[in-house]
């Protein structure tokens, strides 16, 4: 480990303070939460008495920092809804799993504060700036030059392998060799493995396709939107990962469907089959067998490692209904052991990890987090305002986050622009009601062009 490390952990605040000087508030918690998700180590240091100040504390902990700063009017401003009912539940629910496993009130307020850290911190954040057009907007190019500048990097790793993490910071992560795939690499860059890389070139993807085929962005960072673009599509294939070619076609297909049906079943369904997959697999009515079957005619590798997930998924969830409303907290104890004591279950999906640690009260809360604000833009945003420039942003966001509850259910994106894209959805729609949206295209809002978007607050 070179001393770039603790430099850059704990020196990352000063760096941050020093965006809120030179940027306005929301572009600096998100040029914040990006940069640092996107280019702090994996390292972790423990504190006494506190969670370990880690990659994911140090992004969202500065972010929040600086806006409590330099804006504390803004944080203030936020004030609780019916719908921040599921965050809450989410970030306080660890409590209540530490007190039933006789962990204690300690443990359960440590995990509190890394839930709330993890969760509820970006998601006042998104309560706060997000709530506007414009602020998703924002988000969704913020995203995307997040992948413009991962692009090199990926690329550099896909031909010479991964080894920028440890060029910078002088060490290797242990799952260095999960990047290997067909005799090629695929890309870590500064993550814990290639999946946080793979979402993200994902979602950069997406974003960016709909900003260019509806929002007028032709060009970014000086470069055009007609080689960014390609880049991105081309460097998810060389990551050869399976998601990737789901994930991408869903997200372009379901606005383009949307405006050309004009419904928002398409993005409804999706959801629906998140859920419905969620329901089914926690209550252990269905083996999802049929989908290694499936995956086994396109191929037999794939196969076999979701194959593997699933066995993973009946073992723990199997666990996790010995405990079925609270889960059965920290320090492992959701997983499942052999007879000496040996852990044996491999824990990707973000929605079993939560079902283990939290229950039905943690998983439901974890479910509704992502559906609530879903359900609120559809109903404030009609699909015929979907192509609509100054809507555009915001129509990216919502399928990231529907995406992002798909992608949770053989991984994990932990990533602090989720939950800050699920604040900005949830307010969203409170905006709607104090404006005049056109429903004619034709018919822009007064004050509006397809560059400039209104700023009210929520």
């Amino acid at each position: 480990m070179t001393t770039a490390v603790p430099v850059v952990m704990f020196g990352w605040l000063p760096l941050v303070l020093a965006l809120f000087v030179f940027l306005r508030p929301r572009r600096a918690v998100i040029a914040a939460l990006v940069t640092g998700w996107l280019f702090l180590p994996n390292a972790a240091y423990s504190l006494a008495g506190l969670p370990d100040y880690t990659k994911l504390s140090a992004t969202v902990l500065g972010a929040f920092i600086g806006a409590s700063i330099f804006d504390p009017r803004s944080i203030l401003s936020v004030r609780p809804a019916w719908f921040d009912l599921p965050i809450t539940i989410l970030c306080l629910s660890p409590f209540a799993s530490s007190l039933t496993n006789g962990l204690g009130a300690y443990n359960g307020l440590s995990e509190v504060l890394s839930s709330t850290i993890q969760w509820g911190f970006p998601y006042l954040l998104g309560r706060a700036y997000l709530n506007s057009l414009g602020g998703l907007r924002d988000l969704a190019i913020g995203i995307l030059i997040g992948g413009i500048v991962y692009l090199p990097l990926c690329l550099w790793e896909i031909r010479m392998s991964p080894g920028l993490h440890k060029g910078l910071y002088g060490f290797r992560l242990p799952l260095f060799t999960m990047g290997e795939r067909y005799g090629g690499y695929r890309p870590i860059v500064f993550m814990w493995t290639y999946l946080p890389v793979v979402y993200w070139l994902i979602i950069s993807t997406v974003a960016g396709t709909w900003l260019w085929l509806r929002g007028g962005l032709r060009e970014l960072l000086g470069i055009p939107m007609s080689l960014i673009l390609p880049g991105l599509f081309i460097t998810l294939v060389l990551c050869k990962t399976a998601v990737a070619f789901v994930l991408v076609p869903l997200g372009i297909a379901i606005p383009i469907a949307v405006v050309k049906l004009r419904t928002t079943f398409p993005l409804v369904l999706l959801v629906l089959a998140a859920l419905t997959y969620i329901t089914v697999r926690a209550s252990g009515v269905w083996s999802a067998r049929v989908l290694v079957s499936i995956a086994a005619t396109i191929d037999t590798e794939r196969a076999f490692t979701l194959e593997q997930r699933i066995t993973n998924e009946d073992q723990m969830g199997e666990r996790a209904r010995e405990r079925p409303f609270f889960g059965w907290g920290g320090f492992g104890r959701s997983r499942v052991v052999d007879e000496k004591g040996r852990d044996i279950t491999m824990s990707d999906g973000r929605w079993i990890i939560t079902f283990g640690r939290q229950g039905l009260v943690g998983l439901v809360a974890f479910a509704a987090v992502f559906t609530v604000p879903l359900i609120r833009f559809v109903r404030a945003f009609p699909p015929i305002t979907w192509s609509q420039c100054h809507v555009v942003g915001a129509v990216a966001i919502a399928v990231v986050v529907a995406l992002t509850l798909v992608y949770n259910l053989p991984n994990s994106a932990a990533a602090p622009v989720v939950p800050l894209a699920i604040g900005g959805l949830a307010t969203i729609s409170v905006v709607r009601r104090s404006i005049r949206l056109s429903l004619d295209q034709n018919d822009p809002i007064p004050g509006l062009t397809n560059h400039s978007v209104s700023d009210a607050p929520a």
